[in-house]
């Protein structure tokens, strides 16, 4: 092996005389068991890296203004639905700028929880209230405050009301 590293950082080495080709076999093998521990350990340091960056992204999203923005924008739908009957034309514009708003999130790599009605998921939900004689299973009936996916990890669970719900 010190002889191929010789070779590798450009040193004088002398002519190889009286190795088997045992030897070089066995020195071959023993460069790919060094070189396939590096990989490994080289794949580990990357993986904590990107858990790092991924956690700090996380913190920095937490502040973020796409949240704001999508939070203003929830609060605002439901208070406008709240105090008026919404024309079709209405409707459609709702849709059309949540199109928008979320799919500059998803360019971010973030998700909104926001769906109702939907299956209880406690992993993406925290309830808030439950419907008087609530049966199983539990459905979110309203979501109160959005909650808010990165790269599919739970940044903050939706506020949701619970209900009955016939099956989908």
């Amino acid at each position: 092996m010190a002889t191929f590293l010789k070779r590798l950082f450009g040193e004088q080495v002398e002519p190889v005389v009286g190795v088997t080709s045992e030897e070089l076999k066995q020195e071959i093998t023993d460069l790919k068991k060094i070189l396939r521990k590096q990989t490994v350990a080289m794949e580990m340091h990357k993986d904590e890296i990107l858990d790092h960056v991924d956690t700090k992204s996380i913190k920095d999203f937490s502040h973020g203004a796409l949240q704001d923005i999508a939070d203003s924008f929830f609060y605002l739908e439901a208070a406008i639905r709240d105090a008026y009957q919404l024309s079709a034309n209405q409707e459609q514009s709702f849709v059309i700028s949540w199109a928008k708003i979320e799919h500059l999130l998803k360019l971010s790599g973030i998700e909104i929880i926001r769906t109702a009605p939907i299956p209880f998921d406690s992993r993406l939900h925290e309830t808030v209230s439950t419907g008087n004689g609530v049966d199983l299973p539990l459905r979110v009936v309203r979501v109160l405050r959005p909650g808010y996916l990165f790269k599919e990890k739970v940044v903050r669970p939706a506020t949701v009301e619970l209900g009955a719900g016939d099956g989908e």
